[in-house]
């Protein structure tokens, strides 16, 4: 059976199992998820329990399984406290679509329910340190990302980042080196058309950078956390956050399985506060205009030396 590294465990796959864009690894040490597929699993019908609603995902609850459904397009049912997932695809479901909503919704969410706290970021690595750019989806964490890789910085990940505190410093851990852009973006980006890109998902392109594959899944020094704005602003600026408030933002900006859990969200709590202490943390404000993402990163790196 593939067994693929994902950050801090080991994604172990059944042989029918689709192929994942992940280093493929013979043994490893770290903990495993089991992935498999199944036209109707066990136990789905089982659970009535409904817990917690949006508008792409529902999440439902019974006798220590979860089952998290996104409509038409695959329900994952969740067993031994997110060791085992199952995936049971609607027809017609294309693999890129199966395995973004996996690598990019489902996985991270499963991190969490074992105690991890993975933030909604792209990430870059420069000077032997990540600064990570926060923020929901359409910010522009993908756009920077590579905007600072093509400019020399390493990119790590796009969108997880698992980030944890130990001696007084924080450490970030990509999830998986990927780069998944919008057609626009790529195409203002590279200069190129996207026609000829892989499919990355969810309507977006995977320019497969071929730097991004080697990159280890090690701990890195965390220097900082940009929360990109969503406000409408006509000049680059960039303010420090204050430890509480930067901590309720780690939170509202990490991937939670069930926000009803009270023991994990204590610890989740806890995590952050302890990351918003020993890294600054900053809003970044920047009109979403290309011709200006060159001041954007002289900013980014100037309040990092800081």
């Amino acid at each position: 059976m593939p067994t693929y590294i994902f950050g801090c465990i080991a994604l172990s796959c059944k042989p029918d199992f689709p192929s994942l864009p992940l280093r493929i690894v013979q043994n490893s040490e770290k903990a495993k998820i089991r992935l498999s597929l199944d036209s109707e699993p066990a136990g789905f019908r089982d659970i009535t329990d409904f817990a917690t609603p949006c508008d792409v995902h529902s999440l439902s609850y019974s006798n220590g399984k979860w089952l998290l459904c996104f409509p038409e397009q695959c329900d994952f049912l969740i067993e031994d406290n997110g060791a085992s997932v199952t995936l049971s695809p609607s027809p017609g479901v294309a693999s890129s679509d199966l395995i973004h909503l996996l690598l990019d919704h489902v996985i991270p969410r499963l991190l969490d329910l074992q105690g991890h706290l993975v933030l909604h970021a792209g990430a870059v690595l420069g000077n032997g340190h990540v600064v990570a750019f926060v923020g929901e989806s359409g910010a522009g964490k993908s756009t920077l990302s590579t905007y600072f890789h093509l400019r020399g910085s390493r990119l790590l990940t796009d969108d997880g980042l698992i980030v944890e505190a130990e001696n007084s410093i924080s450490l970030g851990i990509p999830t998986y080196e990927t780069l998944r852009l919008w057609p626009d973006s790529y195409r203002r980006l590279f200069d190129k058309s996207p026609d000829s890109v892989r499919d990355a998902g969810g309507g977006k392109v995977n320019p497969l950078i071929k730097e991004v594959t080697s990159a280890a899944h090690v701990p890195l020094p965390l220097a900082a956390i940009f929360l990109i704005s969503r406000v409408k602003t006509s000049v680059v600026s960039i303010r420090p956050v204050d430890p509480a408030d930067a901590c309720m933002a780690i939170i509202a900006n990490s991937f939670q399985l069930d926000s009803g859990d009270l023991t994990r969200a204590r610890i989740r709590l806890k995590q952050a506060a302890d990351i918003s202490r020993h890294t600054p943390v900053f809003i970044l404000d920047y009109p979403k205009d290309y011709a200006l993402l060159d001041e954007v990163r002289g900013a980014v790196i100037n309040a990092t030396r800081a």
